[in-house]
């Protein structure tokens, strides 16, 4: 495993970032701004700290699109990075009182460098999977309008009021056609995407070919996994999906029994 001297927990917001080094037991804090300004101070800071490169780590939470200006740095400067999920990491210090963006980034540098057995170093996502990744954002976006646009047409027909709900369905009725016409444009996209690339149509291929996997979790698997390039250990796989089995029990109290469901993609 790699040495690491230099802990940096980050904790990224919309318009800044958080960040706290934690080295020979010491913590010092940073605040930026998430632009391109911020990197440029960033840099210097950086710079007027001495770090050893390869003795550093940047541990931050999964956020998006806010990730993107600080991992584009330090990718650029060849800086390890590792992006964990926020459950982990909230799992991991919930005994610790107080939040604010100073704390949790110096929670999470002292996460990084106490849980070093579970890192996995970020990379930057496959291009075709990233646009596939952006094209399915905008499909659930599109999805959630299409509920908000026909719950109060369901509502009202739930209740008995079938004029109301007709009289709705008629006055959005090219809003409704709309939203499906765009809602199937993006999904036809996906897949004509997920087509040209062979490497991802086999993929696709193979998990969608188990019973109950269909396009929406097979492409949320290519793009969490990044084509399978962050993880392709099976149990590991399913324990990151929930379906991994943990017993919930204690003296004679069972909650729940233990499901396992594995399966592998093999070439």
């Amino acid at each position: 495993m790699k040495q690491y001297n230099y802990f940096f927990g980050v904790d990224i917001s919309k318009k800044t970032v958080d960040i706290a080094l934690l080295h020979l037991q010491q913590i010092t804090h940073q605040k930026f701004a998430n632009d391109n300004v911020g990197m440029k101070e960033l840099s210097q800071w950086l710079k007027n700290l001495n770090i050893v490169v390869n003795e550093t780590i940047f541990c931050m939470e999964a956020t998006g699109l806010y990730c993107f200006t600080l991992t584009n740095f330090l990718a650029i400067n060849t800086i390890d990075i590792w992006v964990e999920h926020a459950s982990r990491i909230k799992k991991s210090t919930a005994l610790e009182r107080g939040k604010n963006d100073k704390i949790d980034s110096k929670r999470i540098a002292t996460y990084c460098s106490k849980n070093l057995d579970r890192i996995r170093l970020w990379k930057p996502m496959d291009a075709t999977v990233d646009k596939i990744k952006h094209l399915a954002s905008l499909r659930e976006r599109l999805v959630e309008t299409q509920k908000r646009l026909l719950t109060p047409i369901g509502e009202f027909e739930d209740v008995g009021n079938k004029e109301m709900a007709t009289l709705i369905r008629k006055t959005i009725k090219k809003s409704i056609e709309a939203v499906d016409k765009d809602l199937k444009s993006v999904e036809a996209k996906i897949i004509e995407i997920v087509n040209a690339d062979d490497n991802l149509k086999q993929l696709y291929k193979f998990i969608t070919s188990v019973v109950g996997i269909g396009f929406v979790t097979g492409i949320n698997f290519i793009i969490y996994t990044n084509g399978f390039s962050v993880m392709n250990d099976c149990r590991k796989l399913a324990c990151y999906c929930g379906v991994a089995p943990f017993e919930y029990s204690s003296g004679t109290s069972v909650r729940g029994k233990l499901k396992y469901i594995v399966w592998q993609i093999k070439n």
